[in-house]
């Protein structure tokens, strides 16, 4: 997600500097996803279980989500004295952006849903899939394009961010108690699941993975440590910080590779744990990497490198637009599960990806901060609003 902030209009806090590992982290998150649903594989091996848990992949983007939203926003909100104006404004920077590649990815999948003659298509079922609507009523219901969960699933947490978070986190006290808090609740939910003293019942068709991955709720824990994870980095004086987000990779490289799964499992029993598991490592890698004044973390300086960081830059278009281009492929008898065809549809993904994010996002969010701008001031109205 882009770095975004409301620009106020009596006091602006401190904009944070950017972050150069986050577009780089980001890219390498979408391909394990892209090569987890599309790339050719035997049916066992260390490599195929790790590609399995592209879940792992999916709670980074969240907890990610969370921490840029914080780092770039922080105290806006919370010393504005017109929140609700701001926040409007920043609703319709947030919103205005994702929805468009959304809706057109929608679209696309749509059409060629209809042109295969299958597909869920209803008229009802269409509309709630374009409000963001359907994975909180049958998250097991997919819309034309299924990566659109993900959107709908971080759509109450950047409605609660202006409104909630952000005058919550800033400047509170005893942040690492509430940090800790949201780093086991999903955990021990998952366990709960795990020991049969708690079913998912009917509405999640009995799955604990739908329950604690794909309803939007359950996605929320997760942001909201991600924000927590960039107040707590601001705020902190630590600059040495590099060991600490090297061995935070480490320890996810390892277990994400290491872990048994002896009996196959995908994304049930003991599997979901890796729903939100891995989260309390990916919130403390971000919290390192932004402190390591001396840029000393080899992680962070091979997630910052300009080829990772150019993939990272077209991320979330390589996200939403995997299925629709991968329809077409199979449409044009060109199955991805020969590995030339993969070659061809993962280098025509990320070709389309940047081209929609260079000519179609970048001057469509350069109007969305024209548009949503907050209304300028004059001096004497400044000092009299701030008196």
């Amino acid at each position: 997600m882009s770095y975004d902030s409301v620009p106020q209009a009596i006091e602006v806090p401190l904009r944070r500097p950017r972050l150069p590992f986050v577009d780089g982290s980001r890219g390498l998150a979408s391909l394990w996803i892209v090569c987890q649903h599309f790339l050719p594989h035997s049916t066992d091996g260390p490599l195929v279980k790790s590609l399995w848990r592209s879940n792992a992949a999916v709670c980074y983007f969240i907890v990610l989500s969370g921490f840029v939203t914080h780092w770039a926003a922080r105290g806006t909100f919370a010393s504005s004295a017109n929140r609700l104006s701001d926040a409007k404004r920043w609703y319709g920077r947030r919103f205005g952006r994702v929805l468009l590649a959304v809706w057109l990815a929608m679209g696309v999948s749509a059409l060629l849903l209809h042109a295969g003659g299958h597909g869920d298509l209803g008229a009802a079922h269409l509309a709630r899939c374009a409000l963001l609507m359907e994975p909180w009523r049958a998250p097991n219901r997919w819309c034309p394009d299924g990566q659109s969960w993900t959107v709908a699933a971080l759509a109450p947490s950047w409605l609660a961010y202006p409104l909630v978070y952000d005058p919550f986190l800033y400047e509170r006290s005893h942040l690492i108690i509430v940090a800790l808090v949201l780093a086991m609740l999903p955990s021990c939910v998952a366990l709960l699941f795990l020991s049969g003293r708690l079913d998912a019942g009917a509405s999640f068709n009995h799955s604990p993975h739908t329950a604690l991955y794909l309803w939007p709720p359950s996605q929320m824990p997760d942001f909201l440590l991600g924000c927590v994870s960039a107040e707590l980095a601001a705020r902190s004086t630590r600059t040495r910080t590099a060991h600490v987000a090297d061995g935070a990779v480490l320890l996810i490289v390892l277990t994400v590779l290491l872990v048994p799964n002896p009996a196959l499992d995908y994304r049930a029993h003991a599997e979901i744990l890796f729903d939100h598991g891995l989260a309390p490592l990916f919130a403390l890698f971000l919290w390192a990497a932004a402190r390591d004044a001396s840029n000393g973390s080899k992680a962070a300086r091979v997630f910052a490198h300009a080829t990772l960081a150019s993939l990272g830059a077209c991320s979330f278009e390589v996200y939403l637009f995997q299925w629709p281009v991968h329809t077409i492929f199979v449409g044009l008898g060109l199955p991805t599960t020969a590995a030339e065809n993969f070659v061809a549809f993962a280098l025509t993904l990320y070709a389309l990806a940047a081209l929609y994010e260079h000519y179609v996002e970048r001057p469509y969010v350069r109007w969305l901060r024209r548009r949503f701008a907050a209304p300028l001031r004059s001096a004497s109205q400044a000092s009299l609003a701030a008196f």
